[in-house]
Formats: C-alpha cells, structure tokens, sequence
C-alpha cells in the first residue's frame, strides 16, 4: 500500500496548518478573511434568488390577470351567442333564413296507439294494422284559415313568445 492511503482526512489538515505555521492570531484573522470574503457572494446568491422568485411572482400575475380578462370575455360572448335578437341576427344574415309568408298548424285527429296494439302476443303472428273506423286524416290549419282550438292557440302563442312578437 501506498503511503497516502494510510493517511486519514483529519490528519491532511493538521499536516496542511502545520506547513503553513501559522499562529494563533493569523489563523483567526485567515478566517475572518474567508468569512468576509464568501459573505457577499452569499447574500448575493440569496438576494437573487428572492429577486428572480419575485420577478416569477409578477409574471404569473399578470398572466392571471390576462386569463380572467379573457373568461370575461368568453362569458359575454357566451352571453351574447344565448340571446335570441343574436341568434335571429345570425340566422337571417349569415344562414339567410327568412319567416314564413304564412304559418301552418298540422292537427292530427287520430289517437296514438296502445300498447297492447303494439305488441303482438307471444307467439301471435305480426299482423299488419288497420285504420280505426271514422278516423279522420290530419287537418292542416292556416293562421288566415279556420279558427283553432284553444290548445293550437297556446301552441301559437309560444310560438309567437319565442319568436319575439
């Protein structure tokens, strides 16, 4: 083995400090220098890092606040797209959709079937229905033609509500 090997940390410093013969009162003032001498790149590494934490700080805020102006604006556009005088707008000039020249109700007078009708018994076969006797065949009703019954009214007139008249 070589003779370096043998030779413990602690005892390398001991070895070092004796070469350089220093005295009691040099050793104290090489330190104080040492210590004089890391203090400013150590406050200056810690003062940067508070400045560069500082500068990241402002920035996300302004980005938060840039992301707020912009979900408020989305919202009133969000708004805007709901409103009915917009969605008429859009349908009439950019669609080109236009109101009918005249309204037409379809009345049907035949009654939905039953579910007994509709479902053949277990191993029935399908058979094809037949109309009711006296059904009548749907009735087509204009706005200028004869009056409508009080529920085709209402029908209208929801109609008229959501159209904006």
């Amino acid at each position: 083995m070589s003779s370096l090997a043998s030779i413990r940390p602690s005892s390398l410093l001991a070895r070092a400090l004796a070469r350089l013969q220093l005295g009691r009162h040099k050793g104290v003032l090489l330190a104080g220098v040492l210590l004089l001498g890391l203090g400013p790149p150590i406050y200056l590494l810690q003062t940067g890092g508070a400045l560069s934490t500082g500068y990241t700080i402002q920035q996300l805020q302004k980005e938060r606040s840039a992301w707020i102006v912009k979900n408020e604006q989305l919202g009133a556009e969000i708004a805007r797209a709901r409103s009915l005088a917009w969605v008429e707008t859009e349908a009439v000039h950019r669609l080109g959709m236009q109101r009918p020249a005249q309204q037409t109700v379809v009345r049907v007078d035949v009654p939905p079937p039953s579910i007994s009708s509709t479902r053949p018994a277990e191993g029935a076969r399908a058979r094809p229905e037949s109309k009711p006797n006296g059904a009548a065949p749907p009735t087509v009703v204009h706005a200028a033609g004869p009056a409508p019954g009080w529920a085709d009214a209402v029908g209208i007139m929801l109609a008229n509500l959501l159209a904006g008249r």
